[in-house]
Parts: structure tokens; sequence; C-alpha cells
């Protein structure tokens, strides 16, 4: 039984090396040992928050909705082929296409919508004056 390794023989470490100061020790969790050397933190406040918050008016949240519907509805136009090969995908879109099939009954709709925008939000710097 020459080829025999004896067991105490492979018991003994790889490496014999004493642990630093700087390495963590390899059985301790480093991050029970990172939160004791971190200070607590503090909550944010958020009474600052509170007494500035104004609510935007109604009429200034539909002006902006509109300026990201106008595009929405000028593409979904293309959407019908896509719509009736995947019917589940519409899904989403059944609530504004009345609103859409009206839009596109008006003709020039797209046109007028978009120079009123135009005209009422680029041209007008006293609509936005009092908001900003």
């Amino acid at each position: 039984m020459a080829s025999s390794i004896p067991l105490r023989r492979l018991s003994f470490p790889l490496h014999h090396h004493k642990p630093t100061a700087l390495l963590p020790h390899p059985l301790k969790s480093t991050l029970v040992s990172a939160l004791h050397l971190r200070p607590p933190l503090k909550k944010p406040s958020t009474a600052a928050t509170r007494c500035s918050y104004t609510p935007t008016p109604a009429v200034d949240r539909l002006i902006s909705a509109a300026s990201y519907f106008l595009p929405l509805f000028n593409g979904l136009q293309y959407d019908r082929f896509l719509f009736a090969k995947y019917p589940i995908v519409a899904l989403p879109f059944e609530p504004i296409f009345p609103l859409l099939s009206l839009y596109h009954s008006v003709p020039y709709a797209s046109f007028v919508t978009f120079f009123g925008l135009y005209l009422g939000v680029v041209k007008n710097p006293g609509l936005w004056s009092r908001i900003c």
C-alpha cells in the first residue's frame, strides 16, 4: 500500500500565510462589519416638497397631452394591418378608436390642430409665463 496517501497529509491547508489586518476574516460576514463602520442614515425631510407642491391646472395638462396624441393619431392609421393580423394588439387602443375616427373624418384636422397648438403654445408667451 505504498500508493496510498495518509489522511493527515491531506488535512493541512495548502497556503501557509497569516491573515493580514487589511483583509476581512474569511468566516465573518463583511456586510455586518460594513454596517458598523457607516454612520446611520437620516431620513430626508418631506416638509419642503409638501410646501412647494402646486397642482397643474387641467387645461395645461390637456394641451400637453394633445401634443403627444397628435403623432399617435397620425401613426395609428398605418397600424390597421397589424391590428387585423393580431387583434390582441388593438385592445389597448380600443378606448381611443372613436376619437380617432372623429379626428380622421374632419378634413385637414391634423393640419389645423398642429397650427392651433403652434400658435397657442409657441407663439403665446403669456400662456406659459403664469406657469413658469
